[in-house]
Formats: structure tokens, C-alpha cells, sequence
């Protein structure tokens, strides 16, 4: 599974380029994309709490690595690539005008959902064992 960063920084855009120049099947892997498929990334988002600090701390999990993550939070919206971190979340969302949705996290443990629809919203309202059937994993191809 891909990481956000390289889904919303490398394989949306690249894909949303090919699709514009014409290829075939770039425009049907985006079509899949926007009508059919929402896939899961391989990051989890979770709060820990610090009995040292006496605070919880959001972090995101990817593999076995965790580090700290400062998020949007409760706060729905709409942002674009200009408004994404390092590690491909938004770092501040607006009400109108951006490329994606961005659903913020209401939970202690969530897995963040590429989900479809125009906008290929980034959903971190889900958990880890959230079941949907439009939900999957995509085979990766990069087109030539």
C-alpha cells in the first residue's frame, strides 16, 4: 500500500498529467479512481498519551516507524498539493477551492482512506477495520 505522501504528492498528480495529455489508460485508472475505487495507505494516524508530559500527542505510523504529526483538526475541507506537509496531509484546509476533501481525524486509531469521488478525498474518519465494500488496495503502475 502507498504511503499518503506518495499517493497525494507523486500518484494523483502523475496519473491527472497523463490523463491530460492523452493517455488511455492513465483516464481509465483515473476514472476507477473518481467512480469506483477507494483504497486504503499504509499510514495510521494515532494519539498516544505521555504520562511524563501529561498530554497526548498525534502520530502517524508508517511500517513499524512512528513519528509526531501536527494535523487539521476537527476540521473538515478542502485543500490543494500547495497546502500539504512532508508527509502529504494538509496543514490547512479552506471551504471551497481546493483539488482534495480532507476529513479529519475523531478517534484515537485511524487509517487513512484515499477515498473516490472528484475530489479523491483523504479520509482519516475511518478505522482500521472499517469494512466498505468499494474499499481495496490498488496494484501500483507507473505508466511509461
Amino acid at each position: 500500500m502507498l504511503p499518503t505522501q506518495l499517493m497525494y504528492n507523486l500518484f494523483i498528480p502523475y496519473i491527472k498529467s497523463e490523463a491530460a495529455n492523452g493517455n488511455a489508460e492513465a483516464q481509465a485508472t483515473l476514472k476507477e479512481m473518481i467512480n469506483t475505487k477507494a483504497e486504503w495507505l499504509e499510514d495510521l494516524i494515532v494519539n498516544e498519551s505521555s504520562e511524563i508530559l501529561r498530554q497526548k500527542t498525534r502520530k502517524i505510523k508508517i511500517c513499524n516507524n512512528s513519528v509526531p504529526i501536527t494535523l487539521v483538526e476537527d476540521k473538515d475541507g478542502i485543500f490543494d498539493m500547495s497546502d500539504m506537509n512532508g508527509f502529504g496531509y494538509p496543514i490547512n484546509v479552506k471551504d471551497t477551492g481546493g483539488e482534495f476533501r480532507y476529513w479529519h481525524p475523531n478517534g484515537d486509531e485511524r487509517a487513512a482512506i484515499r477515498s473516490r469521488y472528484s475530489e479523491l478525498s483523504l479520509c482519516l474518519d475511518g478505522e482500521p477495520s472499517y469494512a466498505y465494500p468499494d474499499l481495496g488496495v490498488r496494484s501500483a503502475k507507473f505508466f511509461p
